[in-house]
């Protein structure tokens, strides 16, 4: 996390950011730390420090699509190759003002 959240200068770190961006700096960087050799400390970090960092087998992001909205076989497709990633937009005011249970709200 704290690698993404240092490296990854496409996206806005704590401030939000698009899952794509962070595949592709994955793609390019060949891989991302350990969280024992990159530790999350839960806030962004001013420069990119990855010392001692082996990158984690497996983490290298190959290729990825994205689903169209509301197209079941296309996401049924993703599920089937494994593994997947789900972006929420969470600036809508039904997430800032969440509290607890389950949110039903379609917007």
């Amino acid at each position: 996390e704290q690698n993404l959240l240092d490296c990854d200068h496409k996206d806005l770190g704590c401030r939000g950011g698009l899952m794509d961006n962070a595949f592709k700096f994955d793609e390019k960087s060949g891989g991302l730390c350990s969280e024992d050799d990159y530790p999350y400390v839960a806030k962004q970090g001013k420069i990119c420090n990855p010392t001692n960092c082996t990158d984690v087998p497996g983490s290298i992001v190959k290729t990825f699509y994205d689903v169209p909205k509301g197209n079941e076989k296309s996401l049924l497709a993703a599920i089937a190759m494994q593994p997947i990633s789900v972006a929420v937009q969470a600036n809508l005011f039904v997430f800032q003002f969440y509290k607890t249970g389950v949110l039903t709200d379609d917007s």
